[in-house]
């Protein structure tokens, strides 16, 4: 009888946010499929845990049919990533599609996601949003997506890396225009939280 894949939300900064049950089920599961074993480690350190772990990244999803076989043989596998929820803007969605065509059981054991935490406190309307990850690097396709999204009138959630983030800004700027309201929410959960509220072009000023 084949075992579970339980997809493993993970806090995205305070560990204290550490729901019971997400604690339990890495505590059960036979092995644990990690973005970053070096990152998962840490998390199973401060539960006092020890479970074999696997590398499951974008660039090994070959490790992906060797994680199958082992659920089908029986074993449960935790996934998660770093922070927050597996398979959001994340690899892990390619392993829960082959346990679908495989009619392998899939569960969810969520935590907090970052995108949610971040609208939530962007003062910005919440009514209406669509979230659509990290823009593509190629200048060509990054056009071609924020002029999809251009005139879509709810809330854009993106994520960005740090050191992109004046080129994103001036990107965002250049396609929804530099009057369009924004927030810029990072270290979300942390000790050094920060949200920075304007328009799109007053935040370009601070970069």
């Amino acid at each position: 009888m084949a075992g579970t894949l339980y997809i493993v939300a993970t806090p995205i900064g305070n560990l204290d946010d550490m729901p019971p049950r997400v604690a339990a089920t890495f505590g059960a599961a036979d092995f644990i499929a990690a973005e970053d074993t070096r990152v998962t480690m840490k998390l199973l350190n401060f539960l006092g845990l020890k479970k074999p772990m696997v590398s499951y990244y974008e660039h090994a999803l070959q490790k992906g049919e060797a994680i199958l076989q082992r659920i089908e043989a029986g074993e449960s596998c935790a996934l998660c990533s770093d922070a927050g929820m597996p398979c959001i803007s994340d690899p892990g969605v390619y392993l829960v599609q082959r346990c679908y065509e495989q009619g392998v059981p899939v569960e969810s054991v969520p935590c907090c996601n970052a995108a949610i935490a971040a609208v939530a406190i962007s003062g910005i309307d919440t009514a209406r949003f669509a979230f659509e990850g990290f823009l593509p690097v190629d200048k060509k396709e990054r056009r071609q997506r924020l002029a999809e999204t251009a005139k879509l009138p709810h809330t854009l959630i993106y994520y960005e890396a740090p050191h992109k983030l004046r080129q994103t800004l001036a990107d965002l700027a250049e396609a929804l225009g530099g009057t369009r309201r924004a927030a810029l929410c990072r270290e979300l959960t942390k000790l050094h939280e920060e949200v920075l509220r304007g328009t799109l072009g007053e935040l370009i000023q601070l970069y």
